[in-house]
């Protein structure tokens, strides 16, 4: 029998999620939900994952989360190996390391505070304990004064509210949030921000949260971008004071394990690049030019 896997709190690894080249069928057959994605989510980030529907992104949360096995690659969560993990294994991890909420998720009944207590009830946590566990949950997601009300007649961000709460309930270090923004308005998603960091911030949680609304990631911050399955770029930020910028976020393509970076969209439309480009090397960085002759460098008066 193998031995157990070695969690890496014990390892000291500053990486709370690695992924290697995942690669996931789509669900209807056609095609993949994931293709040769790589990634890596540091411990204690807080970090959203922008992307259209469609593009992947509760594919990735859903593997992340031991839900569905990759058909190739690698994901470690927590040091643990998910593609080489027993079935055991994968059932600790979700009641332990990784909790999950999703706009898709069952619906909830009962009090707000039933729901909370449910997962450790479930698990054989004593109901003092338990209980103690949803009131300090509702008091930091806001929910104190909740507690009592059926859960099927909260408004929206209420709900999501509980939602996150009974995802938090086993005390995971990691909590992956699926388009639960998507019936707010502006003010309600500030509001959940606030929530997002106050738990980032008190609980020393590791946060990706999967949205398609470009505003709410800007918001948040340092948001890696996804696209027809595959990680495209993420954004840094960079402290320069050394040459009186102060901080700046720079947008950073990913390469693949073959070297290989997509260019936008939106960015080979705007330069001119269709199906070939012409790359050069410039000395300290590579060229990427439509497949037509290079601009001319000289002043209008010295051309021919």
């Amino acid at each position: 029998m193998a031995a157990a896997q070695q969690p890496t709190a014990e390892l000291g690894l500053a990486s709370h999620v690695e992924c290697s080249g995942l690669t996931l069928e789509a669900a209807n057959g056609r095609g993949f939900a994931l293709r040769e994605l790589s990634f890596t989510l540091e411990r204690g980030a807080l970090r959203p994952l922008l992307g259209p529907a469609g593009s992947g992104k509760t594919s990735l949360l859903r593997v992340i989360a031991g839900l569905v096995r990759p058909h190739s690659g690698q994901v470690r969560v927590d040091g643990l190996e998910l593609s080489l993990a027993s079935e055991a294994e994968l059932r600790e991890l979700r009641r332990g390391s990784v909790g999950l909420a999703s706009s898709a998720g069952p619906a909830l009944r009962g009090s707000v505070a039933s729901n909370v207590e449910l997962p450790l009830r479930l698990t054989g946590v004593p109901v003092g304990r338990a209980r103690r566990r949803a009131a300090d949950l509702l008091a930091l997601t806001g929910l104190e004064e909740m507690a009592a009300v059926r859960a099927e007649r909260l408004p929206p961000l209420a709900s999501i509210r509980t939602a996150i709460a009974v995802a938090l309930a086993h005390e995971p270090g990691l909590l992956l949030l699926d388009e639960l923004a998507v019936a707010l308005d502006l003010d309600e998603r500030e509001e959940l921000i606030d929530v997002l960091r106050r738990l980032h911030r008190n609980l020393g949680l590791t946060l990706l949260i999967a949205t398609r609304d470009a505003s709410l990631a800007r918001r948040i911050g340092g948001e890696v971008r996804m696209r027809e399955g595959r990680i495209v770029s993420e954004l840094v930020r960079r402290s320069a004071f050394s040459r009186g910028e102060g901080e700046r976020t720079d947008e950073l393509a990913i390469l693949d394990r073959d070297g290989r970076v997509e260019i936008a969209p939106d960015q080979r439309e705007a330069l001119g690049i269709g199906r070939r480009a012409r790359v050069t090397n410039e000395g300290d960085h590579v060229g990427v030019w439509p497949d037509r002759p290079p601009p001319d460098p000289r002043p209008p008066w010295r051309r021919q």
